[in-house]
């Protein structure tokens, strides 16, 4: 068997169950004295991924021995929500070759092709972190920049003085009015009251309707019809 020449040694997770797969890659990364740790399943692996020690630094999924993508797509999604640095590479007889690009970027890195070869994996884990990176870099970073910045309360804070200043204004105009036509000062302090609390009322549910509205329309990232098309 050829030896992988890795530069350095990774520790890799496996994810399926003990069949051909996981005997080969057990072999072919082992070679270069890779650390090779396996789980049973991908259901609430994020949590257990997040603290592990050592830390895995690369992913390999036996895509076919978990049941084929439509049972395990939910939790690949969930998985690259929660862990997006983490490269992880699909291994399934299903695709037509390996691919080294961003082909199933929204649920891994890689994809090989069962069965197994040394080049393939070797190169798997190398490329599999720069095309992670290039996925951070494009879909996890500018969505912390558009992040609410901390003075996103002082915002509010001013929209509620103002609405309360125009609501003062509005309960003067209408208690002045009040007392010029009916001459009660008692009216006019009605007047004034419920002026301005209709304003400042309005004014604030105005403001929360807004706010509401604009996080509604964001747009959803996840597609699913495009997670998982092969290239023939």
């Amino acid at each position: 068997m050829n030896k992988l020449v890795n530069i350095r040694a990774y520790t890799i997770g496996f994810v399926g169950p003990c069949g051909r797969t996981f005997a080969d890659l057990t072999d072919m990364v082992s070679t270069r004295g890779n650390m090779f740790v396996r789980l049973t399943s991908l259901i609430g692996l994020s949590a257990s991924l997040a603290v592990a020690r050592p830390k895995i630094d690369r992913l390999f999924v036996d895509v076919d021995g978990l049941g084929g993508i439509d049972a395990i797509i939910d939790d690949l999604l969930d998985l690259r929500r929660y862990l997006p640095k983490l490269p992880v590479v699909l291994i399934s007889s299903q695709f037509s070759r390996d691919e080294f690009d961003l082909t199933r970027v929204s649920i891994c890195d890689c994809s090989l092709k069962a069965p197994l070869t040394c080049e393939s994996v070797d190169y798997a884990i190398t490329q599999s972190r720069v095309n992670n990176m290039v996925w951070v870099k494009k879909n996890i970073e500018p969505l912390k920049q558009v992040e609410p910045k901390s003075d996103e309360g002082g915002k509010f804070d001013l929209h509620l003085f103002a609405s309360i200043g125009v609501a003062t204004v509005a309960g003067m105009l209408a208690g002045l009015i009040c007392l010029l036509e009916t001459r009660s000062w008692l009216y006019a302090t009605g007047a004034y009251i419920l002026a301005g609390q209709v304003s400042i009322w309005s004014l604030i549910l105005l403001a929360v309707l807004k706010s509401k509205t604009a996080f509604n329309l964001r747009p959803d990232a996840k597609n699913r019809s495009t997670l998982f098309g092969t290239k023939k």
